[in-house]
């Protein structure tokens, strides 16, 4: 629904999505501290589908755009540090973002349990939730507040739905992809891992990632090197709970 189009571009994690994948396109990206990339300038040799044709857009949908997406959020403690769309949500601490784009973020909640405090910075915050809620919607600093009481609680709900609904296609679509690359140990006494795509061709790999092997990668900072080139894309299939 493009009106509830977000523009924080940059978000601190993905609390839903790490069930769906996790895509390297770029030079570098993380999994819990824990992930590390290199990327070459090009390679030759066979395809393995189109390079970038799995994208945190392609897998996500709307969702993109929120760094939770979830029936029920309920936080009485610490700080998310990102946006939310919900059916049900409680934030009695806070959550927002306001360490990276000074841009406007948005939040949907179909119901408001209590109260949801935010924090932002820049343009503010834009929250899509009902009139019986609005007055639960509160601001713990001085950055703008815009609520937007024009859509019913079904509706609302309905458009998290929705995301929910794409994703769980996604994940289903991702599962079903054969592994074509592994994650090896980066050398000897190392205690480090590595998945090494240079030299195998233009495209999209997939690594399947289980229970055991998530919790070596992601237990500490620099723990997973992926050596990879610019026309390669590498997807993570987590079917670790």
């Amino acid at each position: 629904m493009k009106g509830f189009k977000n523009k924080v571009v940059m978000k601190k994690w993905f609390a839903l999505f790490v069930s769906v994948a996790m895509v390297v396109t770029g030079s570098v990206a993380a999994l819990g501290g824990g992930l590390k990339a290199e990327t070459g300038n090009g390679s030759t040799g066979e395809t393995n589908g189109p390079a970038g044709s799995e994208t945190f857009s392609s897998i996500l949908g709307d969702a993109v755009d929120f760094g939770i997406v979830t029936g029920d959020f309920d936080q009485s403690w610490g700080d998310a540090e990102t946006n939310v769309a919900a059916k049900t949500a409680k934030c009695a601490t806070q959550t927002g973002n306001d360490l990276t784009n000074k841009v406007q973020q948005t939040f949907i909640i179909g119901q408001v349990n209590d109260v949801f405090k935010i924090k932002g910075q820049g343009d503010g915050t834009k929250v899509w939730t009902t009139e019986e809620d609005k007055d639960k919607i509160q601001a713990t600093g001085s950055e703008k507040v815009d609520i937007d009481t024009s859509l019913t609680r079904d509706q609302l709900n309905q458009t998290v739905q929705a995301m929910l609904d794409y994703t769980n296609r996604q994940s289903a679509l991702l599962a079903g992809k054969q592994s074509n690359a592994s994650i090896e140990e980066d050398g000897p006494y190392t205690q480090k891992y590595k998945v090494d795509l240079k030299g195998r061709g233009a495209g999209t790999y997939y690594v399947n990632l289980d229970k055991e092997t998530y919790q070596k990668i992601a237990g500490e900072a620099d723990k997973l090197h992926i050596y990879k080139d610019a026309d390669q894309t590498l997807v993570f299939n987590v079917n670790a709970e």
